[in-house]
């Protein structure tokens, strides 16, 4: 059950949750990028997609856990290992490091570091509801999901809708709205 709070003045009605996670993209974006909080910015960016983006139904029924993969390399340090177990939506978010392309079956969320593996995997990973995620240019261009990326001191992001929604997921239109670009 969403409660439900008036917003002041504009006679429209806001989930609690909505109005959180635009704070939130506020207060995270707006604060200059420091090298060494990039990746913390993008650990959170990560996390808080997880909560817009919907995998097959079956998966979504059955709960459990979230598997998130980095591939290749961890930019991220122990920014990452902070979201392990946490609760989001119907699952708990396990954070792992495989090391070859073999071990990426169990993954639903998949951080590639290296610019080189990234179409190889993209590529084979097609037809798995696979949230793939980078922050080398030209990513969505190239077949992934979500690319993030510095813009004026900030993290935005791109979505290529046409590859999550072909690989079964389900990509809420506030999340879309927040897209620097959709391709």
């Amino acid at each position: 059950m969403i409660r439900k709070a008036h917003q002041a003045g504009s006679g429209r009605w806001k989930a609690p949750g909505w109005r959180h996670f635009l704070l939130w993209c506020t207060l995270l974006i707006t604060p200059a990028v420091q090298a060494q909080d990039a990746y913390e910015i993008k650990a959170a960016f990560i996390f808080n997609f997880t909560k817009f983006i919907s995998w097959p139904a079956d998966m979504e029924q059955a709960g459990g856990d979230l598997h998130l993969c980095l591939f290749s390399s961890n930019p991220f340090g122990d920014y990452v290992y902070q979201l392990n177990g946490r609760k989001v939506r119907n699952f708990y978010l396990r954070v792992s490091q495989p090391a070859k392309v073999a071990e990426l079956a169990g993954c639903h969320i998949l951080f590639l570091a290296d610019a080189q593996d990234a179409g190889r995997v993209v590529e084979q990973l097609a037809a798995q509801p696979v949230l793939t995620i980078s922050d080398h240019d030209g990513f969505v261009q190239a077949g992934g999901g979500i690319n993030l990326f510095p813009d004026n001191d900030r993290i935005r992001f791109d979505v290529n809708l046409q590859r999550l929604k072909g690989c079964g997921l389900d990509v809420s239109s506030k999340l879309l709205s927040l897209a620097r670009q959709v391709y």
